[in-house]
């Protein structure tokens, strides 16, 4: 006997892809602005306000993506 699956877990994971796949992008970029951060530490100038401007707003797209991981983790 052929039972035929539902295709409700390949779009489960086709979700999962995306949402892991925007987590880490928005990690990367959390990544890369603390980098930036830390070099307007230790250089000369003003540009440590916007460089901390921009972690803030890195660290929200990173809270973000997690987030929506645990949105489509709870829905399993």
């Amino acid at each position: 006997m052929t039972v035929r699956r539902s295709e409700a877990p390949l779009v489960r994971t086709s979700q999962l892809q995306a949402a892991l796949r925007s987590s880490r992008e928005a990690l990367t970029d959390l990544e890369g602005q603390l980098d930036a951060l830390l070099a307007a530490v230790r250089g000369p100038g003003a540009g440590l306000r916007v460089a901390s401007e921009r972690v803030t707003d890195a660290t929200l797209d990173a809270g973000a993506a997690i987030a929506r991981l645990g949105t489509l983790a709870r829905r399993r």
